[in-house]
């Protein structure tokens, strides 16, 4: 799981990577050529979120 703290939810666009169903399908991941970002916060969602952000970290190299 990963940790969503607020009630914002942006649609599901061609640039999505990573979507929840929660009421509602809406985008968690998102990227643009070599911009990527999350509407919840990897920081605090525990050994998913740290694998998440390195994921990213390997991505930009």
């Amino acid at each position: 799981y990963f940790y969503f703290v607020h009630s914002y939810a942006v649609d599901v666009v061609p640039g999505t990577i990573g979507s929840t169903d929660y009421g509602r399908r809406f985008t968690s991941v998102v990227r643009n050529k070599n911009f990527m970002g999350t509407q919840f916060h990897p920081e605090r969602s525990g050994a998913h979120g740290a694998q998440l952000l390195d994921n990213f970290l390997r991505q930009a190299d």
